[in-house]
This record gives structure tokens, sequence and C-alpha cells, in this order.
């Protein structure tokens, strides 16, 4: 993702599901609501939780890492309120947790953050690319592989 361009031949855009965290499992499963901007892309949930992420797998073999770059606001005090993470498939119920785990993942620590960054190199093959949000905002401007 780049300032508005969604790079859809090879993610064929960015879209929403519904799972929720571990760490808040008294909210619901919540998609996050998706605004479209001519620079940016927000992903917002209240009241539950889910995950914003490309609609299309990607490989991630010759990568090293997954930037994030935005405005990221966490409400709530659980780390993974917030979290970029790279997952083979979904689970059932949580996007942090059992059979949803990431295989790689970073948790926003502190309540915003302008860049989030995930180690990739031990990953190989197509993955889901995305970021795990319960009762917070993203607005992601840049995404990019390297």
């Amino acid at each position: 993702y780049d300032k508005g361009d969604e790079y859809t031949n090879l993610t064929v855009g960015w879209t929403s599901t519904a799972l929720r965290s571990s760490e808040y499992s008294e909210v619901s499963a919540k998609a996050p609501t998706i605004t479209r901007n001519v620079d940016s892309i927000k992903a917002t949930v209240s009241s539950g939780g889910g995950v914003f992420h490309c609609t299309e797998k990607i490989d991630l073999t010759h990568f090293n890492t997954l930037t994030i770059r935005g405005t990221f606001t966490r409400s709530g005090t659980m780390s993974r309120n917030l979290m970029v993470g790279c997952w083979k498939q979904f689970g059932t119920r949580y996007y942090d947790d059992g059979d949803g785990i990431a295989d790689a993942f970073t948790k926003m620590e502190s309540s915003s953050a302008t860049e989030l960054v995930v180690d990739v190199s031990a990953l190989s093959g197509l993955y889901i690319v995305g970021i795990g949000i319960t009762d917070s905002t993203a607005v992601v401007t840049e995404a990019f592989l390297i």
C-alpha cells in the first residue's frame, strides 16, 4: 500500500474479517470498518475485534521485514489490541492465539505509534498480511516489504 494505491494487482485490495483478540475475549468478533481516502486507508473497530488485511495472500519467501506506516491508536490496555501480523490461515475465534496465532507479528506496546515492523525473514510461502484490531484505529499510509 502506498498513499492511496492498494496495489490490487498483488493484494486484490484490502478487506476485513471478524476475529477477536484472546486478551480481550469478552469483546465480540466484529469486522473493522474500512474507509478509503486519497492518501490513506483507515480501519476502525469499536466494541469488537477483527483483522484488516490484504484480500489475497502474499508470498513472503524472499523478504526480511514488513513495515506498516501511518497513525495507529489503541484504546484499551492490552498490547494485542493492535498488532501487525502474517498468518498462514486465520483461526476460528482469535487473531492472536490458539489456531489463529500469527506466524510472525509485532504488538503495539504504547497507546499510539506511527510505524510497526515485523521480522518475516523466517517465513516462506503465502501469508495473509494484516493488522489485528480490537477497539482501535489504524490509518495506513504505507505498507511495504523489504
